[in-house]
């Protein structure tokens, strides 16, 4: 699935170096997607970032957006408070930390506005920060228990020091594009289908080919069979070599 294709992404980043000094293990996770970490990362055996994966038939808006990354802040402070710690397994560290955006469809104009430059955009376009943290709140259970009120200094501070970063749709398929081993993988009917269409076409200029110089290779060889035969003529026919069969061994059938 999406989530499983935008995991080995990272691996492969991590793996030929590309990330170097940033992050060296991608975990995958299971259970934790409903909190809006699908992919954790880390370093050094620290978290130092999430992804959340988004499969959506259209482009993401900066509502659905930003209520992505209000869950995701809204469940660190429930354990937070829960275990009474400051940090918590998924975000250890505000200032350390890179929260990662991957979609499948691409992003509006004004969600890519919201995201280049998050810290100064949100406010402008949430006008009611404690009516989206409500409708969160009553999404899931599990977060019944926080108060906006109690919560709201925090959260503020959290989503202005939250680092973003968005992964466009086509950055992947650019990179599989060039792993064509993972297109193979992850869509193996589409890339069956259009391997036997390559396949396909390039016979099909095999065949052009062919025929566009078929007829001035055969010239050639008429020529060498000419030749051939005027050398015969010439030292006589003892060997008993025929036109026909120079022709019918060099001749390239159209």
């Amino acid at each position: 699935d999406f989530e499983h294709l935008v995991a080995t992404y990272f691996k492969d980043r991590v793996d030929k170096g590309i990330l170097k000094g940033i992050i060296d293990d991608v975990d995958l996770q299971n259970g934790v997607g409903e909190e809006g970490a699908d992919i954790v990362l880390r370093s050094t055996n620290i978290v130092v970032g999430i992804v959340q994966c988004k499969k959506y038939k259209s482009r993401l808006t900066p509502k659905s957006v930003f209520g992505e990354i209000l869950k995701f802040l809204l469940f660190h402070v429930k354990h937070r408070v829960e275990y009474r710690t400051v940090r918590t397994f998924l975000l250890p560290d505000i200032h350390n930390f890179t929260y990662y955006l991957a979609t499948s469809t691409g992003y509006t104009k004004n969600t890519k506005k919201l995201l280049v430059d998050f810290k100064s955009y949100w406010k402008e376009d949430v006008k009611d920060l404690e009516s989206s943290v409500s409708k969160e709140i009553a999404a899931y259970s599990s977060l019944k228990n926080l108060k906006y009120e109690e919560i709201k200094s925090e959260l503020i501070d959290l989503l202005d020091n939250l680092n973003i970063k968005k992964i466009e749709n086509y950055e992947l398929e650019d990179w599989l594009t060039k792993n064509a081993h993972y297109k193979e993988k992850y869509f193996p009917d589409t890339f069956n289908k259009r391997t036997a269409d390559q396949v396909e076409e390039i016979h099909k200029h095999v065949i052009e080919i062919k025929e566009e110089n078929a007829d001035q290779i055969n010239k050639s060889i008429d020529e060498i069979s000419s030749s051939i035969n005027h050398v015969k003529t010439y030292f006589g026919n003892e060997d008993g070599i025929s036109k026909a069969s120079v022709d019918k061994g060099l001749k390239i059938p159209v």
